[in-house]
């Protein structure tokens, strides 16, 4: 991680030393975020999953490297949000009862995008994305009762993800230095966010289902995908 870090850095400082012009942002998002596995969609007579619609919101900042005036390469960092809420019932491991569950997940997300379009236009923008693991808390009831209350699962999580990012909207010029980004933003993992090493004894929702546990085992391990897509809005400052 602590070489990653590094090549970030150094490729920020590298294409701010020949910049004509670089912008400053501040960004916040409203996304609707899902946690992909295959096994969810695995059903027997006693075997159910649902994943239900969530929603999560992000903030952060960017740095921008014109270089040209229809091209620019855009490096964020970005406190993200991604929660996946989980219903069923009928499970051979909690025999004939009902249950929900909702993963919080908190990920530092480090998008370099290249960003292309004109001022007061249409822009699209697409790159790279690594994401740091922060935080992964659950909340869970079993026949309506509370079973579990933000409890701490993050050692059944990867540290570090991988993602590919795409975004599009318009820019509006407000001033000579400032402008107003609206669009939208989705990212997909190429990583698996689930650890199929984790060694804790009691697991996370999201786990059990990628790790086949929710079935009795009898569907192997599927790995986990990290899929979001956002609304965003960015005020961006103009440094000469």
């Amino acid at each position: 991680m602590r070489r990653i870090l590094l090549v970030i850095i150094i490729s920020v400082v590298g294409f701010h030393a020949g910049a004509q012009q670089w912008n400053i942002g501040v960004m916040g998002g409203y996304s609707s975020t899902w946690l992909s596995n295959s096994n969810t969609s695995y059903m027997k007579t006693s075997v159910m999953v649902n994943t239900i619609s969530t929603f999560a919101g992000s903030y952060g900042i960017s740095v921008t490297d014109s270089l040209s005036s229809v091209l620019g390469l855009k490096l964020g960092i970005i406190y993200a949000s991604h929660n996946e809420e989980y219903s069923g019932g009928n499970y051979t491991i909690y025999s004939s009862t009902n249950f929900d569950g909702t993963i919080k997940m908190k990920y530092l997300d480090i998008p370099l995008l290249l960003h292309f379009g004109k001022t007061d236009g249409f822009y699209f923008e697409f790159g790279p994305q690594i994401s740091i693991l922060l935080s992964a808390n659950e909340d869970g009831t079993i026949n309506n009762i509370q079973a579990e209350s933000n409890q701490d699962y993050s050692s059944d999580f990867n540290g570090l993800l991988l993602m590919g990012v795409v975004g599009a909207g318009m820019n509006i010029s407000l001033t000579d230095k400032v402008s107003l980004n609206l669009g939208f933003r989705g990212g997909y993992g190429f990583t698996d966010v689930t650890n199929l090493n984790s060694t804790s004894s009691n697991h996370s929702i999201p786990y059990a289902i990628a790790s086949g546990q929710f079935f009795g085992n009898a569907v192997g391990y599927s790995p986990t995908t990290r899929i979001y897509g956002s609304v965003i809005a960015e005020l961006e400052f103009a440094i000469p």
